[in-house]
């Protein structure tokens, strides 16, 4: 078959008229199918840990976002970084985002195993409290994509909320009939709690036990003490009299070791606050302790902060 001159040159017009349109259906498709990126942010959290620093990179989060039940975000790292009084969050990798979509995001901080997300939440599987590690979590729900997409300024939040609870102690040893207080040095002090927590729809599940101590080499006299140590994270719960065990071992005025064993006040641990426990041996050596002060986790001015 031959063709004329002026049937290739329409041949010609046919072929580059269809690569025009091609590329337009390419970038109108590539419109759809991305309309922009999406900034994170958060407010600085007074963030604590008594983990070793080889345990953990408090730098790095997990985050997780959704549209209906198609999935944005599948549990993937994100890097935290420090701008005066608030956060920059940045996810690994890219997402394709639609102004017309509305999403939820979700959010642990700092990154640790056994935790998975989905359209409904985070789960935290078997966590051991011995790690000693501050949780915290942040859940933004209902983005607006148009909103979010479209001033270039604009940041999703994530604020971050602990999960855990921190108690203290302070001691005292009380005076005997004659007024002489008893001088003890306080060698350790163990506290028995439950060992793992699996967290669920906004709840705790614990179980096992397990001791924590702190090697304290502290004078106690007739007055309240500083506390003690910089504290433990606990799992949030309520507890029974007589649940969680206290250890004390401490040399007494005769120069004897010996153990003093007492229980915590019945109490609620609230996540995200602090419980101060003021404890007293008394002439007996039977340990006493009264009620706990609270303050939520931002006021404590106790123990090893990290305002991040």
């Amino acid at each position: 078959m031959k063709f004329s001159k002026l049937t290739y040159q329409l041949l010609i017009i046919a072929l580059v008229s269809c690569a025009v349109a091609l590329v337009g259906c390419s970038e109108d498709n590539k419109l759809m199918m991305n309309d922009g990126a999406i900034r994170f942010g958060s407010y600085g959290v007074n963030y604590v840990s008594e983990a070793d620093a080889t345990d953990i990179d408090i730098t790095k989060a997990i985050l997780w976002g959704y549209y209906g039940d198609e999935v944005v975000y599948d549990g993937v790292d994100a890097t935290l970084s420090v701008n005066e009084s608030q956060l920059g969050l940045t996810p690994d990798g890219d997402a394709q985002y639609w102004t017309s979509n509305t999403y939820n995001f979700y959010s642990l901080w700092p990154k640790i195993d056994g935790a998975t997300g989905s359209t409904s939440g985070v789960s935290i599987v078997d966590f051991e409290i011995s790690k000693q590690i501050d949780l915290c979590l942040a859940s933004t729900i209902g983005v607006n994509g148009s909103e979010a997409i479209a001033d270039p300024n604009h940041s999703v939040y994530l604020n971050y909320k602990h999960l855990l609870s921190k108690i203290y102690f302070k001691g005292m040893v009380e005076a005997n009939e004659s007024g002489a207080a008893m001088r003890a040095k306080l060698n350790s002090i163990s506290l028995e709690i439950p060992g793992k927590g699996t967290y669920n729809n906004q709840k705790w599940t614990l179980t096992g036990t397990t001791k924590l101590s702190d090697n304290t080499g502290w004078n106690l006299t007739g007055t309240a003490q500083d506390i003690i140590s910089d504290g433990w994270l606990v799992f949030p719960q309520e507890f029974g009299s007589g649940v969680i065990k206290v250890t004390l071992n401490f040399v007494d005025n005769t120069g004897g070791n010996s153990n003093k064993i007492g229980h915590i006040p019945a109490r609620t641990w609230e996540a995200g606050k602090y419980y101060t426990y003021t404890f007293a041996i008394d002439a007996a050596g039977m340990i006493l302790f009264d009620e706990p002060t609270i303050t939520a986790w931002g006021e404590a001015s106790a123990g090893p902060s990290i305002v991040f």
